[in-house]
């Protein structure tokens, strides 16, 4: 009788709520509390009764009205409580914009949250669209197409690669009218050279600037930008990686007469120095000179390009006392009339390095500069497997990337019969221990919490390339708790919960201090597709937000309050998030003897301190052991 005189949605919306009031197939008592209408409402969105869903949100608003990540239901337990972000998102899914659009900006003021500002962005789309359709029916789409600006098309650089920029949605038509447009479009997704560059929130403009580890050579950089419309730009840009100093060649020595020769390279702009004084010579990439001389010495030629790359020519009075010049090219003349002339060999020589006796370094790049001497035309040489140069030349000179401990540097001459010289040079290079991951703050990544009824493949994905990627940066020392060896103990737990349904993945995260038992910090990431990729990069999203929390910070004793005491300049804003700090302190320099070039320093530790106060970017710190701290001592941070 009742089901004739009500339509069968009715029927079973009645009965839904009935499950829900009753408590049964599993579902706890619905006691009419702000938490039970919140989270029988996300029970409804997964069953796509948004109606249902949309009344429930707001019980739950008339009955607490702000979202917060960590509401206390009753006890000692909390829930993430989002009641303004979910009605959003389903007045989203209902077709409701504009509505949607208020109650996830509400959400955002409250409480910020990654999955507010991804549907957002929808929202704005769908109401960018329906503006557009409305008012300028006949106008282009691609007329709100973001802009790439970069103020160098080519970057030239002897080190890490700097890219930076604005994105920004310039708009693109004549009509006055129509520039409030542009503050409804947004910038959501940048990409430079296939790689994600993380963003926050979507902006209609956007400053980016990245890093870049690049080979020697030239490379091509593609940028894209992506905005809500789901328009994407592309720009491209170059950047030429050059290491290798100037190549110096036909070199002719006449002791107390001249010096000439050609010097070559790619970058040009290249300056000679002649035992300190600046030699004139025209702009150019391969420049012939000539240098008189007044006195019988040793000489020594700098070749520096404009990036600051060297090579350094080393003449010995004693070494061409007795030449001749053949084919522009000085001569020993012994040699010359050696038997075995046509026999000569190539001797490579790196300064500064012995071949018998390895060298040790104190930095993670250095300057190589040598020489290949005999009678003999080299018209290449690799190091390493790197060419150097594929032309006649006598001087060289490089930056060398070194791995920790011991790096074979192997020297390959070819000549132009096609005959190959190879010499070998060890360099070690050590690590002071304070810049070691075994020094840094001590975290162990835990297994996420899983919200979903059964085991989860992709949450044990999601865990895996979380971990990968605090692996990556280096920045905190991870401990595997599933490792028999391991005695560390962590000074932090990074723990979280794992959402997954239809609509996407959602996974919160928070740092806990062990000592206070405290939560620090909380982030959240969520993504919309469930692929491995997608997975992926949100990962690596949840810990790029985690260690911007936490840089490493390196600074400087600038005041010495007393022995245990001081002021320090950091390089960078401070928290007391990780107030455990090391002291350190430059006890000698090390360079190489011929060329003067850095091999870095050594230093001496002095010992643990503890952040007190930061006051106008200042931080005093309190030193823990009897070693007096002296200004210009260094920290770090742990």
């Amino acid at each position: 009788m009742i089901s004739n005189c009500l339509s069968k949605s009715t029927v079973i919306t009645l009965l839904i709520l009935s499950i829900y009031s009753c408590g049964i197939f599993g579902r706890k008592i619905f006691t009419s509390q702000w938490y039970d209408y919140y989270e029988r409402g996300q029970d409804f969105i997964d069953r796509e009764l948004y109606t249902l869903a949309s009344k429930d949100f707001r019980e739950a608003i008339k009955l607490r009205s702000k979202d917060k990540r960590w509401a206390q239901t009753y006890g000692m337990h909390y829930l993430s409580y989002f009641p303004h972000r979910e009605l959003g998102f389903v007045l989203y899914l209902m077709g409701n914009y504009d509505e949607a659009k208020l109650e996830l900006e509400i959400s955002i003021s409250q409480e910020p949250s990654d999955k507010a500002n991804k549907y957002l962005d929808k929202v704005r789309g769908k109401l960018l669209l329906q503006k557009l359709k409305k008012h300028y029916p006949h106008m282009s789409l691609q007329q709100l197409m973001p802009e790439i600006v970069i103020k160098n098309d080519h970057i030239h650089t002897n080190s890490t690669a700097i890219i930076s920029g604005l994105v920004k949605i310039s708009p693109h038509f004549q009509d006055i009218n129509k520039s409030d447009l542009y503050y409804n479009n947004y910038i959501k997704h940048i990409t430079i050279n296939s790689k994600t560059y993380f963003i926050d929130v979507s902006k209609p403009e956007i400053e980016f600037s990245d890093e870049l580890h690049l080979a020697e050579g030239t490379h091509e950089i593609t940028i894209t930008a992506d905005d809500i419309l789901g328009y994407t730009k592309t720009k491209i840009v170059y950047i030429t990686v050059d290491k290798t100093g100037p190549v110096i060649s036909k070199l002719v020595y006449l002791p107390n007469i001249l010096i000439k020769g050609i010097v070559k390279d790619i970058s040009g702009g290249i300056k000679l120095t002649i035992d300190g004084t600046d030699v004139p010579i025209p702009d150019g990439i391969n420049i012939p000179f000539s240098i008189p001389l007044n006195g019988n010495q040793n000489h020594t030629i700098i070749a520096k390009d404009r990036l600051g790359n060297r090579t350094f020519a080393i003449l010995n009075k004693n070494k061409f006392s007795n030449m001749y010049v053949y084919n522009d090219r000085a001569i020993v003349m012994s040699d010359a009339l050696n038997p075995q002339f046509s026999d000569s060999k190539a001797n490579i020589e790196i300064y500064g390095h012995d071949e018998k006796n390895s060298v040790t370094v104190y930095k993670d790049e250095i300057e190589i500069t040598g020489e290949i001497s005999g009678f003999v035309n080299i018209k290449s040489l690799e190091i390493n497997n790197q060419l150097l140069f594929r032309d006649k030349g006598n001087y060289f000179g490089c930056l060398m990337s070194l791995n920790q401990g011991e790096n074979i540097i192997e020297l390959t001459a070819t000549t132009d019969q096609d005959v190959q010289y190879t010499k070998n040079y060890i360099v070690n290079r050590e690590i002071f221990d304070i810049f070691s991951t075994e020094k840094r703050y001590t975290i162990e990544i835990m297994k996420f919490k899983n919200f979903n009824d059964s085991d989860n493949d992709n949450m044990d994905l999601f865990h895996g390339y979380l971990i990968q990627s605090f692996a990556n940066k280096q920045r905190f020392n991870i401990v595997d708790k599933d490792s028999k060896n391991t005695e560390k103990k962590s000074q932090a737990l990074i723990c979280g919960t794992y959402k997954e349904n239809k609509y996407g993945i959602e996974v919160e995260a928070w740092f806990k201090e062990m000592n206070s038992n405290e939560i620090i910090f909380l982030k959240d990431v969520y993504a919309m597709d469930k692929t491995s990729h997608s997975i992926k990069l949100s990962a690596e999203r949840l810990s790029e937000k985690i260690h911007k929390e936490l840089p490493i910070i390196t600074g400087t004793v600038v005041t010495k309050i007393n022995d245990n005491s001081f002021w320090g300049s950091p390089n960078n804003k401070m928290s007391f998030l990780i107030p455990d700090l090391y002291i350190y302190r430059k006890i000698e320099s090390h360079r190489n003897t011929v060329t003067g070039a850095s091999w870095g320093y050594q230093y001496q530790t002095i010992g643990p301190a503890e952040l007190i106060e930061i006051k106008n970017e200042k931080i005093k710190a309190n030193h823990k052991v009897n070693v007096p701290v002296e200004k210009k001592d260094l920290f770090i941070n742990q």
